[in-house]
């Protein structure tokens, strides 16, 4: 049977992601850059949220995208790595917990890696932050470790070659090692005419965070901003 996210939950997904983009997970990490003295802006974020099942919305230049037919970020639908004829909600749900400590243990680790599966293929096409929230986030040292192994596993070639699953560095920015160097990034000094110069962040990367609020309080800021830009769309209008 063809399952379908209700309307209201669905809203709430994406307004997640919007209240973590303009007063959440944005603004704390391109504070931590402008401490650092790092020129590097994010101005995109991926909002997943774990709980019965697997939620998500885009933040786009701080718009949030609803899609052509108010049908965006349904990823709950996209390939699941452990068995081709599910979806990715069937591993990355609670259905998928186990029903001892051993079991779950287990569970838990196959969720983290069809969890980072997706969320490698979902960065390679939306260059932004990933955040997650939602009730499931609190197993984070559970499944992350098994989340980033799948995220940087390299994809092997007919002849034998490899190369990573996504085109730019993907840091944990729950690990306080991998945090310094994502914030201090690679400064260059580029000449820019024939006395001036500018400093540029030359690494390509982004990173996965957990929220750092309940998800409902990140889904009452986004609810609260995507009001007041539908007001000052339809006043321009």
């Amino acid at each position: 049977m063809e399952t379908r996210t209700p309307v209201v939950l669905k809203v709430s997904l994406l307004l997640f992601a919007f209240g973590e983009a303009l007063k959440g997970a944005l603004q704390e990490v391109n504070l931590g850059l402008k401490v650092n003295r790092s020129p590097k802006i994010f101005s995109n974020l991926i909002g997943i949220t774990l709980g019965t099942g697997i939620g998500c919305g885009f933040v786009i230049n701080q718009n949030l995208f609803t899609g052509d037919n108010s049908s965006s970020a349904e990823i709950h639908n996209m390939s699941n790595l452990n068995n081709s004829n599910w979806n990715i909600e069937e591993s990355v749900s609670t259905r998928g917990s186990g029903e001892n400590k051993e079991a779950a243990l287990y569970s838990f680790i196959q969720y983290g890696k069809a969890l980072g599966f997706l969320l490698a293929d979902v960065i390679t096409l939306i260059d932004g932050l990933v955040v997650i929230g939602g009730g499931i986030s609190a197993a984070w040292d559970l499944f992350a470790p098994a989340m980033f192994k799948a995220i940087h596993k390299k994809h092997r070639s007919a002849n034998g070659n490899t190369c990573n699953r996504t085109t730019v560095k993907v840091f944990n920015l729950e690990n306080e090692q991998e945090k310094q160097i994502f914030f201090k990034g690679t400064l260059e000094k580029i000449k820019v005419f024939a006395n001036n110069s500018i400093y540029c962040d030359t690494m390509a990367r982004t990173a996965v965070m957990r929220s750092k609020r309940k998800a409902s309080n990140s889904i009452s800021i986004g609810a609260y901003y995507f009001a007041i830009s539908q007001l000052n769309n339809h006043k321009n209008n």
